[in-house]
């Protein structure tokens, strides 16, 4: 019996020698193990740096540091997947031509034991979308050499900086707007109230009631807690009423509504008495009436006329010359009318035709910081005198000459017929009375000689 154990025990002891000398010959052949790779730290701007992100975040680099174990010698491609969120977009920064390439190149040395660990920190650009929310980000590092098995060490990210920029004041400058006016300034205050920076900041101005002279303005980090001061001119259209204005900025909009008010206008019509070469004291009157709904207020009416065409100035006062053809009006309320008369005198030497004239007439309105000017255009016509009126219809031109010529030959044909049949007539007349016996000596016979 004991003989029996003895052997048993022989045989176990002799297969597990046997297998043992089968396992350690396979543990010598096969391949070491594969890299274990782990993440150590994610951070945002630098290794170790505690800045967070926010949405809207072009080109912010990101730091991985990534600890690698080994057992032999090997080039590695290390590549980081920023998940499947669609909210980011990236590129790297090194690599082995110093170009933007897919993946980190590392050479590792051989180990100097059983295996060795490497740290080494992967950087890249990132892109952050607009609509990515506040939050934590899945991502992983890949060590893509291993083609047939990646092997992948997962580690999370955070965006956690929200921009929050509004538009927290404007001002207008002037503060009152007349249509047609020019270089209006409007102030734009924006503030960044969140807690991370807003990157690619653009404002810009839209309007149907002004033109808008700025162009669109690029802030490429707009700071927290700070505030953008930005400046558009604008000119006001010849509109009035009220008008909106559309200030877009970020992804977002503001309405601010302004008035453009009426400068007013001017029913002009004029009346012109005759004008002659040479005449005086020629009456010019014109009819102005105020057509809008706003006061009018100090009124310069000045006549602009040809060279030929001057203001009338009387000879004992001279120095009216300078301000003769200048009318003031201190204020015209809506619907008031005005008449406004002007002497001039012509020059004996004025052609006549019709000269271009005009009434130039300017004005304020209530805060108006500039003048409002309003032009009538009209005929100033120099008609011909009596002297020249006959002058003109005598005038000798070849065509008149030759007329004249035939009317003469037919007066002078018409008379000499009218002698020549005067002169038959009589010569007719005479013979027939020659002809004719008078009765004074015929001869009646009586009866009695008959007898």
């Amino acid at each position: 019996m004991n003989r029996q154990k003895t052997l048993l025990l022989i045989g176990v002891i002799f297969l597990l020698t046997a297998s043992a000398a089968t396992v350690v010959p396979a543990s010598n052949a096969a391949t070491p193990p594969a890299p274990v790779i782990k993440v150590i730290s994610a951070t945002w701007y630098a290794p170790n740096s505690s800045a967070q992100v926010s949405p809207n975040s072009s080109y912010v680099p990101l730091f991985v540091t990534v600890e690698d174990t080994y057992f032999t010698a090997n080039w590695q491609n290390f590549s980081i997947s920023l998940g499947s969120s669609g909210y980011f977009n990236y590129s790297y920064v090194h690599g082995p031509d110093s170009a933007f390439v897919d993946y980190e190149n590392v050479t590792f040395p051989a180990p100097t034991s059983g295996y060795t660990t490497e740290k080494i920190v992967l950087e890249q650009l990132v892109n952050i979308s607009s609509g990515a929310a506040n939050g934590i980000y899945q991502m992983s590092v890949y060590d893509v050499n291993n083609v047939s098995s990646p092997i992948s060490a997962p580690f999370q990210i955070g965006v956690l900086a929200t921009p929050r920029v509004s538009l927290v004041n404007y001002f207008m400058d002037p503060p009152v707007v007349y249509q047609d006016e020019k270089y209006i300034s409007l102030d734009l205050v924006f503030a960044n109230t969140g807690a991370g920076a807003y990157q690619n900041f653009n404002v810009s101005l839209q309007s149907t009631g002004f033109s808008v002279l700025t162009s669109e303005y690029h802030i490429p980090y707009f700071a927290s807690g700070s505030t953008e001061n930005l400046t558009f001119l604008m000119n006001a259209l010849n509109v009035t009423g009220p008008q909106a204005i559309t200030v877009s900025y970020g992804h977002m909009t503001y309405v601010i509504n302004a008035y453009i008010h009426s400068y007013g206008t001017l029913g002009i019509t004029s009346t012109l008495a005759p004008m002659q070469p040479g005449n005086t004291k020629v009456l010019e009157e014109f009819n102005l009436t105020n057509t809008a709904n706003v006061t009018m207020y100090d009124l310069e009416i000045h006549l602009v006329s040809p060279s030929v065409i001057s203001i009338h100035v009387s000879s004992s006062n001279p120095l009216s010359a300078l301000t003769a053809d200048n009318v003031t009006v201190g204020k015209l309320t809506p619907g008031q009318e005005i008449t406004v008369t002007f002497l001039v005198d012509v020059s004996s030497s004025a052609k006549l035709e019709s000269y271009p004239a005009q009434l130039v007439v300017t004005w304020y309105t209530n805060n108006s910081p500039q003048p409002t000017l309003q032009v009538y255009n009209f005929k100033e016509k120099v008609t011909p005198t009596v002297t020249q009126q006959l002058r003109n219809s005598l005038t000798f031109t070849p065509l008149n000459i030759a007329i004249l010529v035939v009317i003469v030959v037919l007066v002078v044909a018409l008379a000499v017929v009218g002698a020549r049949g005067r002169k038959i007539k009589k010569q007719i007349e005479k013979a027939s009375k020659k002809d004719m016996p008078s009765l004074e000596h015929r001869e009646i016979p009586s009866e009695k000689k008959k007898e």
